[in-house]
């Protein structure tokens, strides 16, 4: 508890998700069931489907993990979304 301002700070932290949520969150988000089908699909189609997923809540670690992608191009990929 913060005596600050008596918030609780570990009541508003979300719960991680789990990779198999996140996984059923990258279908819904591309159609990709796995880190393979991702990989198929075009480079502007990969870069759409990020802000999706940090939308949910997904980390960028995870992201990478789910999709088979480095995490290097996974910050990219915001840094790029910032930039338009």
């Amino acid at each position: 508890m913060d005596e600050k301002d008596g918030l609780d700070r570990e009541a508003y932290r979300p719960k991680p998700l789990s990779d198999n949520q996140a996984a059923g969150l990258l279908a819904d988000a591309c159609g990709a069931k796995n880190a393979s089908e991702f990989q198929a699909l075009s480079k502007e189609e990969q870069r759409t489907t990020y802000p999706k997923l940090r939308a949910q809540g997904i980390s960028i670690r995870q992201i990478a993990r789910i999709t088979g992608t480095s995490k290097g191009v996974v910050v990219r990929w915001g840094e790029q979304k910032k930039d338009r």
